[in-house]
């Protein structure tokens, strides 16, 4: 075998073997490597009937497929660590599906991991990417619904399996980065793992390490290739860090691999207004509503995050300008009615528009399609709350305060609630808004999160503006590693 190898310049080697078992006959096939001289994995045993043997041989066909591509796919990298037998190929096809999905519709890559998990019952890794899909979506009902289903199998998972599960169901920030770390040491040559395990870190409140993680590794790789989180994370971080010009060298980075993508887009403008190049920061800002809208939030919801930012270093009268004119393109381009995600998010960019530019009494009257079609919803709830707020009607600020306390208040749009897994989260946070609205700035910080809310979360947020000089915000916004 070690001489064919050689002869054929190959690095893997799949032998297989046959044998009879009373009526059936078994077929196995393992994964050598020829340059190490160890197994990797082995496919099977594979039964089929002694009178019709083809279909053993099919189906071990079809698993040494779907096991040989992580092996030689750097994309799926992770998947040839974490998997204890390759999944059959038509839920391996389907698990494809989803990945090439997460990025650009994650509800949509959910019901590829489903039918995949469906397919091959003994596939874990497609119920644990849906997990995270749900959470990122927050669609909290499924999420449960599947973390119950993989928790009723926990015992036949992998241990990588087991630490993406506690990752995936983490509900704390220490036992985020516990989950990310084990999975680190479970598969220390995987980018992606390192990537999460950054990613986990940053929501601790942890740049130094954060950065520490970003900067050694490799966004083409093809692990990482797709991620666009990774810059967008790591320009985050630098951000807080004050490190503006590499943060500068990450986001043009980021924005050549994934252009026109928003996210990249704002991480652009915040840099540039660190930098105080305000004339480029304002061409960005323009060219910004050329580009195609996220589901998850609207180019409007960014202007109003420039506006912060601009504020946030200084340049009041600027920020000031750019809310008239992000109030002239909101009255000049009617509400999105082709996708509901989009018009939900679009809705909200109003709505935040309104409380960035402190139009208190517009912000009240303005209940908009958030509170219409669902009367718990949480970013309605704040943002009318914290116009009750400030203009002295503390007994109705008190009353949305109320609201949002109770347990069956909607977390369906997340708002800064980047963990949407932790129970009442959401609402904490919204609270939290309306306590500092009203004065009451302990109370505010006591309802804060260092998950959902950070010293980025400052630059670009009312929160920033009200709490920025009281000395417990800022100890509670500081970084922590």
């Amino acid at each position: 075998m070690q001489a064919l190898a050689r002869d054929a310049n190959a690095g893997i080697v799949i032998p297989g073997a046959y044998y009879r078992q009373g009526d059936s006959v078994l077929f196995q096939a393992d994964f050598t490597d020829a340059n190490k001289k160890s197994l990797v994995q082995t496919v099977g045993p594979i039964s089929a009937l002694a009178t019709a043997p083809l279909t053993g041989v099919e189906r071990l066909r079809q698993q040494v497929i779907a096991g040989l591509a992580p092996l030689v796919d750097s994309a799926l990298f992770m998947q040839a660590s974490l998997i204890a037998r390759p999944p059959s190929l038509e839920a391996y096809r389907e698990f494809l599906q989803g990945e090439a999905q997460f990025y650009g519709d994650e509800l949509g890559a959910v019901e590829h991991y489903l039918r995949a998990a469906a397919q091959d019952t003994t596939y874990a890794l497609p119920l644990l990417r849906a997990l995270i899909a749900l959470n990122n979506a927050g669609d909290l009902a499924r999420y449960d619904s599947v973390k119950r289903v993989v928790a009723s199998r926990r015992a036949r998972l992998t241990p990588f399996e087991q630490a993406y599960f506690d990752y995936a169901g983490c509900d704390n920030g220490e036992r985020c980065v516990s989950a990310t770390a084990a999975m680190v040491r479970l598969t220390p040559n995987s980018q992606f793992t390192a990537y999460l395990h950054a990613v986990t870190l940053r929501w601790a409140n942890k740049p130094h390490a954060t950065d520490s993680i970003l900067r050694g590794l490799d966004p083409m790789s093809g692990e990482l290739r797709g991620r666009i989180y990774l810059p967008h994370h790591h320009a985050a971080v630098l951000h807080i860090l004050g490190e503006h010009v590499r943060e500068r060298i990450v986001v043009r980075a980021g924005r050549a691999q994934y252009p026109g993508r928003l996210y990249l887009a704002i991480d652009e403008i915040r840099v540039l207004i660190a930098l105080g190049q305000l004339g480029e920061a304002l061409r960005a800002i323009d060219a910004m509503f050329t580009l195609a809208p996220e589901l998850k939030t609207s180019t409007l919801s960014f202007g109003v995050i420039a506006m912060y930012e601009l504020r946030w270093h200084g340049h009041a009268a600027e920020a000031d300008v750019l809310g008239a004119k992000l109030r002239r393109r909101a009255e000049a381009q009617p509400s999105l009615v082709d996708h509901a995600s989009r018009a939900a998010t679009d809705t909200r960019g109003r709505l935040e528009l309104l409380a960035a530019m402190h139009r208190w009494p517009e912000l009240e009257a303005s209940r908009g399609d958030l509170l219409t079609s669902d009367p718990a919803n949480i970013v309605a709830l704040r943002l009318r709350g914290v116009a009750f707020a400030m203009q002295g009607k503390r007994a109705l600020a008190l009353g949305v305060d109320s609201t949002l306390a109770s347990a069956t208040t909607s977390e369906r749009l997340v708002d800064h609630c980047y963990l949407g897994t932790i129970p009442g989260s959401c609402r904490r946070v919204a609270r939290a808004y309306i306590a500092a609205a009203l004065g009451d700035k302990a109370r505010a910080v006591s309802l804060l999160d260092v998950r959902t809310f950070n010293d980025i979360s400052a630059h670009y947020d009312l929160m920033g503006e009200w709490l920025r000089d009281y000395p417990p915000f800022q100890e509670f916004v500081k970084p922590r590693g």
